[in-house]
């Protein structure tokens, strides 16, 4: 049995593109107000200060964003962002508050990778559904996971090896169209004490399902061994 170990260090990592159907494509999208306007909006408490992260940090990266429909919604819905501000920035004491790029899981929907905080191995995120009748949803999706890419709180490691379910991961996700495959791959970082890890999920049935992980120990990891299947 691997020992597996538990500690979050990162980089960034966009995910593949995808367009959205051509009724939205149509609809007038305005633009996210200016960081002066929302200061003001700050000042009258209207706003959280991690509400202006998230909202700033999209105003930044619009114009990076492969799917601009999609983002363009997003950037409509700030009534959404204190919640799921509320939902990822609790145990970071840097709060990260921006999108990843958006993918398809089927003509009506997409799911995007909210980051919550970067470290050296990975990054903390959430993944949240957005609809084409309903947009985004706060509420991100809950999947089955390891320790080693599960956090449900930084300050303390889960107990178990086991996998258990959680709405917040760590790594760098990676999702391919053609086979429906979610992977996210943790780098090895043995100076922070966490090791290398590889998670891969399928979309079947409305849901991801977790279909091969693979994980070093700390001392193989630091030697560069290859990694060694854990589950199945």
């Amino acid at each position: 049995m691997i020992r597996l170990t538990s500690a979050l260090i990162g980089v960034a990592y966009l995910m593949p593109a995808c367009s959205l159907p051509s009724q939205l494509a149509a609809r007038a999208v305005p633009e996210v107000p200016s960081p002066s306007s929302m200061d003001e909006t700050v000042t009258k408490g209207k706003i959280k200060p991690d509400d202006e992260v998230i909202a700033l940090r999209l105003q930044l990266e619009m114009r990076g964003y492969r799917n601009q429909k999609v983002m363009q919604r997003v950037a409509q819905e700030q009534a959404k962002f204190p919640a799921l501000a509320e939902s990822c920035r609790k145990d970071f004491a840097f709060f990260e508050g921006s999108f990843g790029e958006p993918f398809p899981i089927n003509n009506t929907e997409f799911l995007i990778p909210f980051y919550c905080a970067s470290y050296r191995g990975g990054r903390v995120f959430q993944l949240l559904r957005f609809l084409k009748t309903e947009g985004l949803l706060e509420q991100p999706i809950t999947i089955m996971a390891f320790p080693e890419i599960a956090v449900p709180d930084f300050k303390v490691s889960h107990p178990s090896n086991l996998p258990h379910s959680v709405n917040t991961l760590f790594g760098h996700p990676i999702y391919q169209v053609a086979t429906r495959e979610l992977t996210i791959k943790v780098i090895c970082d043995f100076t922070g004490g966490h090791p290398s890890s590889e998670s891969i999920y399928r979309y079947e049935n409305n849901q991801f399902v977790l279909k091969e992980f693979k994980a070093n120990t700390i001392e193989n990891c630091r030697r560069g061994a290859p990694l060694v299947q854990v589950y199945p």
